[in-house]
């Protein structure tokens, strides 16, 4: 009985073990995932992130560094965005001491650090929203109509 349960068990993590394995080797054939990943490591190395849109029809790749100096607290954020459907580079910036994440699924959300917050300003007033469909972008306070945190 034993060894019928302990044959059971191995069998199905075997089971279990190849099929995770097929299904990763399937995404890594994807063209799409052959070229981002490939623009990715290019541009950033192995420290290359990756973060799909909500539609998934675009994805966010970034490296974010610390400054080059020991007592630098500033760190870079450099970024590109991938368009899924014509497999190309659509925008490529950098930000200093801030943040890029995803808006919608064809906008960015990307805060510039200002430094000292000034007493009338709120934090949507240096989060830049960045529209990848037009190629335009508005300031955040515009849209939530510039309440304070």
């Amino acid at each position: 009985m034993r060894i019928y349960l302990l044959l059971t068990l191995v069998t199905l993590f075997g089971l279990f073990f190849f099929q995770c394995k097929s299904t990763s080797a399937n995404k890594n054939d994807d063209p799409k995932n052959a070229t981002l990943k490939k623009l990715g490591e290019e541009k950033y190395g192995a420290s290359a992130h990756y973060i799909p849109s909500p539609g998934k029809s675009y994805v966010l790749c970034y490296k974010k560094e610390k400054g080059n100096s020991v007592k630098s607290t500033q760190k870079t954020v450099d970024f590109f965005v991938f368009e899924t459907q014509s497999n190309k580079t659509v925008y490529e910036n950098n930000l200093q001491n801030g943040y890029v994440k995803w808006f919608s699924d064809y906008q960015l959300e990307m805060f510039l650090v200002p430094g000292i917050m000034p007493a009338n300003k709120s934090k949507d007033d240096f989060i830049t929203i960045y529209n990848l469909k037009n190629n335009t972008s508005i300031k955040k306070s515009t849209i939530t109509g510039g309440n304070k945190d």
